[in-house]
């Protein structure tokens, strides 16, 4: 990769970081004026159900007169208050999803560094891969990969989902085997793969590729840029299936078999796939 390719793409994440910043601070200005419309909101809903509710006795009280009021208030009612943009939950998937393909690699590449002999790569590395860790508890992986594969109805998924994580766990607190819970991520992996092949079939005994099951179920289809992504991240399944094993064959490799940065960019991983793609309606 030249180092105007590397520009490029690292632009363009620096274009989405002031992208993501400026939403926030625009959201920011809209909670604090949501405060505001709930007052007006309050004192136009009062003022409608005082006229409404008026006994018959106050019909010798004439009303007031609010049209040219009323009319005013209503022309500069949008000038105050803006419509805010309809959000769709699926549009959040795929934001995530383009969102943690860019993790894995990165994830992959800051390991690589600490693979380097010296005390600068290595707490380079350390700091950087614990700050992906920690995001990734802060914002629920294991559960926001449970609630994907609920979606598209992947209950067996759920069922292997579990057992790599307590597998994982068990691993941490040295009560289980590095070995087992490498097993259990792999199982998950091709457990996640047969789902969506099974979910990409028109008939049960269908041959069935990669590229195929992207044109079936990736969000707006074979022309979109879902589908293109999911291509691309084939390649990373592939790697994890094969770091999965060297681990399973007891061998190190630095990084690349660190089971705790495996099972870290197995999750970005899979919130991926699923993000990127959507259930069949059936015909």
């Amino acid at each position: 990769m030249t180092k105007e390719d590397q520009s490029s793409w690292l632009d363009g994440l620096k274009q989405k970081r002031d992208y993501l910043r400026k939403w926030l601070d625009q959201f920011r200005s809209a909670s604090r004026a949501a405060a505001e419309v709930q007052k007006n909101l309050d004192y136009t809903d009062v003022q409608i159900r005082a006229i409404e509710n008026r006994p018959y006795a106050s019909t010798e009280i004439p009303l007031p007169n609010l049209a040219g009021t009323v009319t005013h208030d209503l022309a500069y009612l949008k000038t105050a208050y803006p419509w805010l943009p309809e959000f769709k939950e699926e549009g959040f998937s795929t934001a995530s999803a383009f969102s943690s393909t860019s993790i894995v690699q990165i994830s992959t590449y800051v390991g690589r560094v600490g693979d380097i002999e010296s005390d600068v790569t290595r707490e380079y590395s350390e700091n950087f891969l614990d700050e992906i860790s920690q995001l990734q508890a802060r914002y629920g992986r294991p559960n926001e990969v449970t609630a994907l594969l609920e979606r598209i109805g992947s209950k067996g998924s759920v069922v292997r989902l579990n057992n790599a994580l307590q597998s994982y766990e068990s691993f941490r607190t040295g009560t289980g085997t590095r070995s087992a819970a490498a097993a259990d991520m792999r199982t998950l992996l091709d457990g996640v793969k047969g789902d969506l092949y099974k979910l990409a079939r028109h008939h049960p005994n269908e041959n069935m590729t990669w590229e195929t099951m992207a044109s079936r179920l990736a969000v707006g289809g074979p022309s979109g840029l879902q589908y293109v992504e999911l291509l691309h991240i084939d390649k990373a399944r592939s790697s994890l299936v094969s770091r999965l094993s060297e681990i399973l064959k007891d061998r190190e490799e630095g990084s690349l078999t660190n089971l705790d940065q495996v099972w870290l960019e197995l999750q970005a991983h899979l919130v991926a796939v699923l993000g990127l793609i959507q259930k069949p309606t059936k015909s």
